[in-house]
Parts: structure tokens; sequence; C-alpha cells
């Protein structure tokens, strides 16, 4: 199946759902009146997307298959280690996570069990650091891997940010250009010549309790 079948395929499963959803709120009998009422007024805005059934042209998805890398950022990561009271410290580290480890649920709500959803997480962490060996996938050579780069389930809830997809690009990026320039490859580019130059544009690359920059830079 070629991409542009399997977004479409995903698409109208998307719309699917969404009207399934819709149409279950205005038949299910147990919904308030008050409320099957409001929501006959859904639907998707009529002044958008017009040339696409008013839906978005691409669907974001929250977590995807991520790389096995050189290192995989683990719930570990953010936990103070027992010797300094501090986040583990990586000499690699090209970005910053920060968000919370927050998990969607995947059972719906149990009145037996209020407040309980299997899978559902929100777990607040100190700032911790990306090593530049999570977006080195293992044995691909001449390849950086910022997005879906390697971690598990729970940190892909808190590095799917925005603000850490910009930050490793922007390092990748640098890190390109220096093998590049220096001939050598990206498994053993000079990771302090990016991280300096990473902080040279302002960049984060180590934080505990603030921005530091680290010894020698």
């Amino acid at each position: 199946m070629g991409h542009e079948s399997l977004f479409c395929t995903r698409g109208d499963n998307l719309l699917f759902d969404q009207k399934a959803s819709h149409g279950r709120i205005l038949d299910d009998p147990e919904v308030p009146q008050r409320l099957r009422e409001e929501a006959s007024e859904w639907g998707f805005p009529k002044d958008e997307f017009t040339d696409n059934r008013h839906r978005p042209h691409h669907i974001c998805a929250r977590q995807d298959r991520c790389i096995w890398g050189e290192y995989t950022l683990s719930e570990s990561d953010g936990r103070p280690v027992f010797e300094t009271g501090l986040q583990r410290r990586h000499d690699d580290g090209i970005a910053v996570v920060e968000f919370e480890f927050d998990s969607h649920g995947v059972t719906k709500l149990n009145p037996s069990y209020p407040g309980v959803r299997a899978g559902s997480i929100f777990i607040s962490h100190d700032p911790f650091q990306t090593p530049y060996r999570v977006v080195l996938p293992k044995n691909v050579n001449r390849l950086l891997v910022p997005v879906a780069c390697s971690a598990t389930h729970v940190v892909c809830s808190a590095r799917r940010m925005e603000p850490v997809f910009m930050a490793l690009g922007e390092a990748c990026g640098i890190a390109a250009e220096t093998a590049h320039e220096t001939k050598a490859e990206l498994r053993s580019v000079d990771v302090q010549a990016v991280q300096r130059e990473l902080i040279k544009r302002g960049g984060v690359v180590l934080y505990e309790n603030t921005a530091i920059t680290p010894q020698g830079f």
C-alpha cells in the first residue's frame, strides 16, 4: 500500500470515528437531552478546509514508532540520581525534556474505579537531558533521527512536545554540518563542537534548576 493510500485510510478511519462518536452522543438515550441538543449543533467549521470536506489535510499522531538508538531515553532519566539528587547527566546532551510524563488512558472510565484509567499517567519531573546517542540508529550509518528518536513509551509522552523536536532538529543539523566540514562519520562527530554551537545560538544542553553551561564551555 502506497503512502497516499495509507494516509487516506487513516484519514477516513478518523472521520468514521468522529462521526460514530458524535452519533452515539445524539442517539444514546442515557445522554441527557440538553447535551444531545447541544451536540446536534456540533460539526466541522464550514469556513475552514473548504477543499477537503472541511477536514484538516494532515492528522497529528501523538505517538508513533521510534528507532532503536545507541541510547534509549527512559523514565529513569527523569528521576534524580541518589548520589546527587539531580537528574542523570550525559556528556553528549544536546537538548532538554521538561514536559510531564503524560500518557493517555487506553480504557473508558469505569464508575466502579473513579479517577482510574488503565495506562493513564501524569508524572512531574525536573527537566532532563537528551543525549546525542538517541538520534543515532543502531546499525544504520549516515542517518540522524530527531523526531522518532530512541525513547520508551513513557518518555515519548514527554519528548513529543514541539520545543524538543525543534531543539533536536537543530542539533542534528549542526551535527550533520560539523560531520561534513570535518569529514567525520556522524557516530564519531565532535559532539562538544555541536554543543558549543548550540549554546552559542542560545540552546540549552543541561538544566539543573536553571540553564547551565557545562564546565569547559
